[in-house]
């Protein structure tokens, strides 16, 4: 198999600073090629991406290298809109949302007070 030319690649790890989840991407020539789900534990996010990572060097017949699987690298933080955060991270905080179950009991609550 031949294989393809990578003038350019990003491996990294993210944490959601919203829901405090850790996950991977890897950008292949500018290109976003792997988004792994978020996962609570650190590690458990490495592995899975690195699993992304080996079935794309079969597939596309590249030779990329495996995220080191070591805790505690200082991951990209990034709030609940996903963009770079600059300033300190725990004076963003974004909008408490209602739950689904928070929601069902106001729409009940209003349809007994209105007939």
């Amino acid at each position: 198999m031949k294989r393809n030319k990578v003038e350019s690649y990003t491996i990294r790890l993210l944490k959601n600073n919203h829901t405090k989840r850790y996950f991977g991407e890897v950008i292949l020539n500018g290109i976003k090629e792997i988004s792994t789900a978020e996962m609570m534990s650190e590690i458990n996010a490495i592995k899975a991406l690195n699993k992304r990572i080996e079935a794309l060097n079969k597939t596309k017949a590249v030779n990329l290298p495996n995220y080191p699987e070591i805790r505690g690298h200082q991951p990209i933080m990034y709030n609940y809109t996903f963009e770079q955060i600059e300033e300190d991270p725990e004076q963003v905080k974004p909008k408490p949302s209602k739950t689904k179950t928070q929601t069902f009991h106001t729409l009940r609550a209003k349809r007994l007070l209105c007939g």
